[in-house]
């Protein structure tokens, strides 16, 4: 790669997850260092552990993104371990398996705060 993202640090919130895993590795091999964030914490930590096996530099958090202390945490976190925060990709989400019709008020809000 070309290494446009070298010196740059992201976060990727859902970071565990297909497409922000695809981002978190992108980033990387462009030369970023990656805060790989996701509330499903082991699938961070295996994001992130392929990254730094590679040769890139990361680290895995929890983040829930509907809490503002998370995300406080979680840049705090960064800057301590990468340094200042350039790029900010949110990938989280929330979905059933079920049709819009069959989903409960509860599952409908939580959807929507993600």
């Amino acid at each position: 790669m070309s290494n446009r993202l070298l010196g740059k640090v992201a976060i990727i919130s859902g970071g565990g997850g297909a497409m922000g895993g695809a981002q978190a590795r992108l980033f990387s091999s462009e030369g970023a260092a990656v805060c790989v964030a996701d509330n499903r914490i082991e699938k961070a930590e295996e994001i992130s552990a392929e990254i730094i096996d590679s040769g890139g530099k990361a680290f895995a958090t929890n983040l829930d993104v509907r809490s503002a202390d998370e995300w406080a945490s979680t840049i705090s976190k960064t800057e301590s371990k990468l340094g200042s925060v350039s790029l900010l990709c949110n990938n989280a989400g929330a979905n059933f398996r079920v049709g819009f019709e069959e989903q409960t008020e509860d599952q409908f809000r939580l959807i929507m705060e993600v």
